[in-house]
Parts: structure tokens; sequence; C-alpha cells
């Protein structure tokens, strides 16, 4: 089933990430681009698997839409989006460890800024 959707899924992954690159006006060039969208689109499939091990994890198939945003939320906090890296209590770090949020994010934000020198800061290394 998984296989099967990947085509339905590029197309999707395509059409948004062309929208927002453009709309939002991030760095110039297709290699940027088609690395953002590989990003979005890596992030949509990590989002599904989640979804699939959800529903084998639980007996009845009503228990997933009620428990996968629970997962999400909690991979979205810890992402380093909401709550800095340095505040997270050293207890609760592995959750930004197992988000794959935080490393679509950080993806995202190297393939816009690795290189950039237009902004007060260290250079990001790629």
């Amino acid at each position: 089933q998984f296989l099967v959707s990947l085509p339905f899924e590029i197309v999707p992954a395509l059409a948004n990430g062309a929208i927002v690159y453009f709309m939002t006006n991030l760095r110039h060039g297709a290699d940027h681009f088609f690395l953002f969208v590989l990003f979005l689109f890596l992030e949509n499939l990590t989002g599904m698997a989640l979804g699939m091990l959800l529903s084998a994890a639980f007996r009845s198939p009503e228990m997933v839409p009620q428990i996968a945003p629970l997962f999400v939320i909690l991979f979205l906090m810890f992402s380093g989006y909401f709550i800095n890296l340095d505040s997270i209590p050293v207890a609760m770090r592995w959750l930004s460890d197992v988000s794959f949020i935080r490393f679509a994010f950080q993806g995202v934000a190297v393939n816009e800024f690795a290189g950039a020198s237009n902004f007060a800061g260290p250079p990001l290394q790629p």
C-alpha cells in the first residue's frame, strides 16, 4: 500500500512545494527548490509511516485518529521551532532526537541559509 501511494504523493508535494517556495521567495536555483520539495515529500512519507505504525499498534482502527495528533504535537513541540532545544529538560531530549519534524525543519533551514552572507550571525555549514 505504501509503494502504491508514492506516485500519488509526489504531485501534491511538488504542487505545494512550488506554491510555498515561490510565494515566500526562498533561495533561487533549481537545486534548492528540488531539495525543499524533497524535504517536504520525505516529511509527508514519514508522517504516513507513523500513521501506519499506529494503525498496526492498536487493535481498533477508530483509536488511531484519536492518538495520532498526540504524537504529532509531541514531535512538533520538540522540533526546536516552538521550544529551544537547549531549554528542553534532559529527560525529554530524546523526543527531539526522534522528531521527524525537527529534521525536516533543519533541512529546509540549512537549504535556505547555508552559505548565505546577508544576515548577521555565524555562517552555517551545509
